[in-house]
């Protein structure tokens, strides 16, 4: 009795061509699957980015076309930080789908780092440094940030000179970037580190935002989020010339092999978020300067 899962022959005259020789026909349109699944694959039956069947094509699609058409029907997967997507991404995201009309996204926002295979996401934007070393990162540009407070935090309990001060002041932790209880912060070549606590401690950057403004405590702003505010005088620096870390901004793949249209999204995404930066008023430091200029 003949192999259910025996391995295809060569196309006969007018037969769909395999699912092994489409693979190789079109590498950045459809991912390898196992030699065992492309063997027991059906040559009428196309498959989805995971090796998932979808529907048989009808009588007017034909090979390549057909696959080709499928998978670039599939919605782009990302995540990103709720605060990075409000003030950098919409825009962004509108302009490439004027560029791109047949495109489409699947966001999905938050400040927890998903697990980007169990989530099948196809690329995900990040704040801080990234920990996972079986993910793809692509440094695009760096957010300076520093410690604000309220005029009226200030007055109530008196301006923080230096990160020293801080053992004294109510502080609003922001655990997801910064350690729990230690802050960073420099000075030229100059590092201190000082231990903190306060009475609340949060995931989003944008609850801190708003603490901040509400004289809570202390808080750290990345300056993409402070800017106005500081501009308009609802919060103030503290601790002089210290500044905490500056924090990079990276595009994460769970492979280096992506499918043409996520690959294009990268590239336009590498280019519009620094450039958006700098549009909302960041400062241009070296990495940011570099990468709008690349």
């Amino acid at each position: 009795m003949a192999n259910a899962c025996e391995t295809s022959r060569p196309a006969e005259k007018g037969r769909a061509p395999s699912r092994a020789r489409m693979a190789v026909a079109l590498p950045e349109i459809i991912p390898r699957r196992p030699l065992a699944a492309q063997a027991c694959a059906s040559p009428a039956a196309g498959v989805d980015r995971y090796g998932h069947p979808v529907p048989s094509r009808s009588t007017h699609h034909t090979g390549e076309h057909f696959l080709q058409e499928q998978f670039l029907q599939l919605p782009t997967l990302c995540s990103a930080p709720v605060e990075l997507a409000v003030h950098l991404l919409g825009p962004a995201i509108e302009q490439f789908l004027g560029n791109n009309p047949a495109a489409k996204i699947h966001l999905h926002l938050g400040s927890e780092n998903l697990d980007m295979v169990k989530e099948r996401m196809d690329l995900s934007l990040r704040i801080g440094t990234v920990h996972n070393q079986d993910l793809v990162a692509r440094r695009i540009c760096s957010v300076s940030r520093r410690a604000f407070a309220s005029p009226a935090y200030i007055q109530r309990y008196g301006m923080p000179l230096k990160p020293q001060d801080l053992v004294r002041h109510q502080c609003i932790l922001f655990p997801h970037i910064d350690d729990q209880a230690d802050w960073l912060f420099l000075w030229g070549d100059r590092r201190q580190t000082v231990t903190v606590a306060g009475p609340i401690s949060v995931n989003s950057l944008g609850f801190v935002r708003e603490a901040v403004v509400a004289g809570v405590g202390v808080g750290i702003l990345p300056e993409l989020l402070s800017r106005d505010l500081l501009r308009q005088g609802v919060i103030v620096p503290v601790c002089g010339n210290w500044q905490a870390p500056s924090l990079d901004v990276s595009i994460l793949t769970p492979t280096r092999h992506v499918l043409a249209k996520t690959r294009a999204l990268i590239e336009f995404l590498a280019h519009q978020v620094p450039k958006a930066l700098v549009e909302a008023g960041a400062t241009p430091g070296p990495a940011l300067r570099a990468a709008v200029q690349s």
